[in-house]
């Protein structure tokens, strides 16, 4: 293979490893475990690497600073003869140096991660396979850069290295949102419905007085109906909780759930189930909690 050809395959090795590296980085990880779930042979594999990632960083670091070492000498091999015919070596190494350099960045280090930072997960879900390639590879180097580095952190530093399970946190959902939100605007296939979602981030932000519904949309009943109302108000109006209210809709004491229906009760009252009193400002959250805590609903 002549030396422009090795250099333009290390360049593109390089561009790869680089790019990659950012792709994983900034994936989103629940996404990822999520299209693992989903049986995605791709993200079950990368799923494995962020439960692990020094493997994936360590196979990284390898396997760009082997293409970088072989593009250094044979770019060195091209560019000094020439270079040396205008300039005596010192000033041909400088210039060779600094050139082989600015190639490198542009090429294997800005353009791949600009462009791999656009679809992370796209990219991974396509160049994930011929990085397992890589990866088995240069195993016996990895296994060597992972028990070195450990090997200074416990003995030199004092430090206890351990992998860390990957903790999804609520910017991990933002983010895999925005993405799914994105997707539907383009006309691309997605089961997620992000409405749903979205309600459930911004749900702790929301207020009581937010929850609350008019006085003319209510379904109650008073306390002193039969049971037999109660049962066919249960089925107009396809509610599983009635309110009861006593003498007017302004005095709600409680609400009737149609479970209880099947123990035959006599009166309303005697399945009726205290409600809780609470003040409009507080945050729906805890209001939440509060009926978890409590068993209410």
């Amino acid at each position: 293979m002549s030396p422009l050809a090795i250099v333009i395959t290390t360049l593109i090795l390089s561009g790869f490893f680089s790019g990659l590296e950012i792709a994983f980085i900034t994936a989103n990880k629940l996404r990822v475990e999520l299209k693992s779930n989903q049986g995605k042979r791709w993200a079950r594999i990368c799923s494995g690497y962020l439960k692990n990632p020094s493997k994936f960083i360590s196979t990284i670091l390898v396997g760009n600073n082997v293409a970088l070492v072989i593009y250094g000498m044979f770019m060195e091999e091209l560019l000094r003869p020439t270079i040396e015919s205008y300039v005596g070596p010192v000033p041909a190494l400088i210039i060779a140096t600094l050139i082989s350099t600015l190639v490198v960045v542009v090429t294997a280090e800005f353009l791949p991660k600009a462009l791999f930072r656009l679809n992370p997960s796209g990219i991974l879900s396509v160049l994930i396979y011929p990085f397992q390639v890589f990866y088995f590879v240069l195993w016996p180097l990895v296994q060597f850069v992972i028990w070195l580095s450990n090997t200074i952190l416990s003995k030199i530093f004092k430090s206890d290295f351990t992998e860390q399970t990957p903790q999804f946190s609520k910017v991990d959902l933002d983010h895999f949102i925005s993405q799914s939100s994105h997707n539907n605007h383009e006309g691309e296939d997605n089961e997620v419905d992000t409405d749903i979602l979205k309600n459930a981030l911004d749900f702790g932000n929301v207020k009581v007085r937010d929850c609350l519904v008019s006085r003319t949309a209510i379904t109650a009943i008073e306390l002193s109906s039969t049971v037999k109302e109660l049962e066919q108000l249960f089925i107009a109006s396809q509610h599983s909780k009635i309110l009861v209210y006593k003498d007017n809709m302004d005095n709600i004491i409680g609400y009737a759930h149609h479970l209880d229906l099947h123990k035959k009760p006599k009166t309303i009252k005697s399945i009726l189930i205290p409600i809780l009193i609470t003040n409009e400002s507080k945050s729906a959250n805890d209001m939440l909690n509060e009926f978890s805590l409590t068993q209410k609903s």
